[in-house]
């Protein structure tokens, strides 16, 4: 059988990770001012329609998240939605991800994507030209951009939030997914092909980030518009409608407390 790809690419959208997801009225409003401004036009923007979009949702999500996502995402993208019923594991997620697999190719192609992110425009496309046929690797685009309140940097990152992995299609009890292991683990534990193509991704920086902080170097917004949508490069510029007050003290307190935990930390 000549070598062949199924692609797909994955988003949590409210699977419980961490605590106040799932089903919490204020952090998914929250969360969908994002993914409908910036997540989502970047998805439908891609140069290749030859993948899925499959959103992992908390198996208690209220009707109006799943009415909102429909709406939001239309009929075009034709959005897959997979639950999972309580706290996700590598396990369940494998297992839901499984009836999915269609019969006949000999690889899958899983990216990853955050509900808050965007890809440019040709990121699907460039992770498709990368297949050989290779048995199992990952591939990272190094080259992209963080912004926050309009304000966009420049950042390479050897281990990104926006991998993707090509691995053997044996059975689906056998498949890893590129979510098999942190993303920020990956680069220290795997091989990974660096692929130069210029900026190929956007991470949004908000108040209700778990980890993520403003780096990088900073660029103007102009620097965005070869690579990603209209509607992208629009909303990562607005500062206000996207942001706005509570979004800013939000962020900046979390980074000071951050700062504090580091100055208390005792001398080794």
């Amino acid at each position: 059988m000549a070598a062949s790809f199924q692609h797909l690419l994955l988003t949590r959208f409210n699977v419980q990770i961490f605590t106040g997801q799932g089903s919490d009225t204020a952090w998914l409003e929250h969360r969908f001012r994002f993914f409908e401004r910036v997540c989502v036009p970047s998805v439908l923007s891609q140069t290749v329609l030859g993948f899925r979009w499959v959103l992992f949702c908390d198996a208690a999500s209220p009707t109006w998240v799943l009415d909102r996502l429909r709406t939001s995402i239309g009929a075009a993208a034709a959005p897959v939605f997979v639950f999972i019923d309580g706290p996700e594991t590598r396990e369940n997620f494998r297992a839901a991800l499984a009836p999915l697999l269609a019969p006949g190719h000999t690889h899958l192609i899983t990216s990853r994507l955050d509900n808050d992110d965007a890809l440019a425009v040709r990121f699907m496309e460039t992770v498709q030209a990368q297949f050989t046929g290779q048995d199992f690797e990952f591939v990272n685009f190094p080259e992209g951009h963080t912004c926050f309140q309009g304000r966009v940097y420049a950042l390479r990152h050897p281990s990104s939030p926006f991998l993707s992995l090509v691995e053997r299609l044996d059975t689906p009890e056998t498949i890893r997914t590129v979510m098999c292991e942190p993303h920020q683990e990956v680069a220290s534990r795997y091989p990974v092909r660096q692929v130069e193509c210029g900026p190929a991704w956007l991470q949004i920086i908000h108040g209700r980030n778990v980890c993520n902080m403003v780096r990088g170097r900073s660029r103007p917004l102009a620097d965005l518009r070869p690579f990603h949508s209209a509607e992208v490069v629009a909303a990562a510029g607005d500062a206000a409608g996207l942001w706005g007050r509570e979004e800013t003290w939000r962020y900046w307190s979390r980074r000071l407390a951050k700062k504090f935990r580091r100055w208390q930390r005792p001398a080794a």
